[in-house]
């Protein structure tokens, strides 16, 4: 991948970003404690479009393999995700920054 963009310290995380095109950076986030990679990020500057609140990108995608219900509950389950790290906002994101 060549040598990254940028890489920096937060906390007990290394992260080590790669500007991949105008729209995108892939980030890999290292444990400063195990020294592996804890997880691996996609984030978009320019997608953000609510700047005053959390930055959230869209669950999307779809699959033919999928009976109806099957897809209406993911629906209902993308839905209700996003509720999910408002309650545990220090330990959890969904789509969120690294």
């Amino acid at each position: 991948m060549g040598d990254p963009t940028r890489v920096t310290t937060n906390g007990n995380e290394k992260i080590i970003m790669y500007k991949l095109n105008e729209d995108f950076q892939l980030k890999w986030i290292l444990s400063n404690q195990s020294g592996k990679v804890d997880h691996i990020a996609v984030y978009s500057p320019t997608k953000q479009t609510n700047t005053a609140g959390p930055y959230l990108l869209s669950i999307k995608g779809n699959s033919k393999n999928l009976s109806a219900s099957a897809w209406e509950k993911m629906r209902q389950w993308r839905k209700e995700i996003l509720h999910f790290p408002k309650k545990f906002s220090h330990d959890v994101y969904v789509n969120g920054p690294d």
